[in-house]
């Protein structure tokens, strides 16, 4: 699946819009109509291969309403289609080129954890040290609004919440994003980091689209649920801290999960912080 086919199947239907293709080396953005769909491609293969200064090249995943200055990706303000949700994964290899450390060190682990989610994902590209994740809706949302775009916001963190959880079981740390102005490597360029030069290149293509209110339905669902475990643990057993209406935050000060994250602030996960979150919300 080349880049010009991959756009095809992120924004089939959507005749209005611009798809942004970004330059890494130069931090500019190139804006293009979404009936422009192979020009785009054609430009983004260009800069990846240019024989002077080949750039890595990225995509935003949702489209812009218009055409803006190319030193800006997009805001939030500037979304009007969403093709679907998300997912990034990092893969450590034996030369890891990430900062983060507690990773998945095999890609044949990574892949097959990413196919056994339910709902299966539409689409899973290699993105030279790390997997993206896509699930595609019927049709597209279009987001007119700021109840549908913050709607969409909450799904796509709702959904990524989940997967950072099920991902920390195993010992990964994921990092959000969800933002929806988030920007990806586009299949058919090449991976650069470190002096690497590695294709990202679609490994999977189910050709499955779903219905944008189930997904949401069954985001918000996983999202509850994971919520819902206390990641708080002290002497072996669960702390209940349901009973909390006065006096919490110095209850709280003794908690072991509270300490691990105060320490670890700065990299905590998504679902650590929610968890953490949660539990002060219910102190006065």
């Amino acid at each position: 699946v080349g880049a010009a086919e991959f756009f095809n199947m992120l924004y089939d239907g959507i005749d209005e819009g611009y798809i942004t293709v970004w330059h890494k080396r130069t931090k500019r953005t190139k804006w293009f109509y979404i009936k422009d769909k192979e020009k785009a491609a054609e430009y983004a293969l260009l800069k990846a291969t240019d024989e002077k200064h080949p750039d890595e090249i990225y995509y935003g995943v949702c489209l812009r309403k218009e055409q803006r200055e190319e030193s800006v990706r997009g805001e939030l303000s500037d979304i009007s289609f969403m093709p679907g949700v998300w997912w990034d994964i990092d893969v450590a290899e034996d030369d890891n080129v990430h900062a983060q450390s507690a990773l998945n060190t095999s890609f044949g682990e990574a892949i097959g954890f990413v196919k056994s989610i339910t709902p299966t994902p539409s689409i899973i590209v290699h993105s030279g040290h790390g997997l993206h994740a896509y699930w595609l809706f019927d049709k597209p949302l279009l987001i007119s609004d700021e109840n549908k775009r913050k709607r969409c916001q909450k799904l796509c963190f709702d959904w990524q919440i989940y997967l950072n959880g099920e991902g920390a079981k195993r010992g990964w740390k994921g990092d959000n994003t969800s933002d929806l102005p988030r920007i990806l490597r586009l299949p058919q360029t090449f991976n650069r980091k470190k002096g690497g030069c590695v294709e990202v290149k679609v490994i999977e293509n189910t050709g499955a689209r779903y219905s944008s209110d189930e997904f949401i339905k069954q985001a918000e669902q996983v999202a509850e649920k994971s919520v819902a475990i206390k990641a708080a643990v002290s002497d072996g057993g669960s702390i209940d801290f349901s009973g909390i209406v006065t006096g919490g935050a110095e209850r709280l000060a003794g908690c072991k999960f509270f300490q691990y994250c105060k320490k670890h602030a700065a990299t905590l996960t998504e679902p650590e912080w929610y968890a953490c979150i949660s539990n002060l919300a219910l102190c006065k």
